[in-house]
């Protein structure tokens, strides 16, 4: 009867929620324009005040796999973003994961 022999400890699946909070902002832009001689400088915020969100929620699944003292881990996470410019503001992460147990 074959035995298939695996170091393989664990093998996970992974699915979740993310929440993160806007604790403060920096939402300034400055255009310098030069034609010329004659130059020209603009400042002012990079998004509408009221577009900037103070919270973001998303969610995350991923798989994982241990053996010996080793852990890989791979995730992926979509959530909404801090800024709500449009339909496409939702912001998709990937992570990649490799630890070691002491």
């Amino acid at each position: 009867m074959p035995r298939l022999n695996s170091r393989l400890k664990c093998f996970d699946i992974l699915n979740g929620g993310a929440n993160g909070v806007v604790i403060s902002t920096v939402n300034n832009v400055k255009s310098i324009s030069t034609f010329y001689s004659t130059t020209t400088t603009t400042e002012g915020p990079l998004v509408k005040q009221s577009l900037v969100r103070k919270f973001e929620s998303g969610f995350l699944f991923g798989v994982g796999a241990g053996f010996d003292r080793y852990t890989v881990q791979a995730r992926a996470e979509i959530s909404s973003s801090a800024t709500d410019v449009g339909a496409q503001a939702s912001t998709k992460k990937a992570y990649l994961l490799l630890t070691y147990k002491f």
